[in-house]
C-alpha cells in the first residue's frame, strides 16, 4: 500500500460539499507551519515552568 499526500487545492475544494472536510481544513496550518511554544505568559501568571525533556522521558520509560 502507497501512501501519499493530497495537493492543498482538494481538500479545500471538497470542503464545499462535506463539513468534516472544512474543519480539517481549519487545522492545516499545523501541517505546514512550525509549531511555536512561548510559556512566559503561563510562567510569569502561574509560576509554572516546563519539565526539561530528559526528566520528563526518564519519567515515561520508568512507567512502562
Amino acid at each position: 500500500m502507497k501512501v501519499s499526500g493530497l495537493p492543498r487545492w482538494l481538500p479545500r475544494l471538497a470542503a464545499a460539499f462535506n463539513p468534516f472536510v472544512r474543519e480539517l481544513i481549519e487545522m492545516d496550518y499545523q501541517f505546514y507551519a512550525p509549531f511555536v511554544l512561548d510559556t512566559s505568559a503561563v510562567t510569569r501568571t502561574f509560576g509554572l515552568t516546563a519539565t526539561p525533556l530528559d526528566e520528563a522521558l526518564g519519567a515515561v520509560v520508568e512507567l512502562s
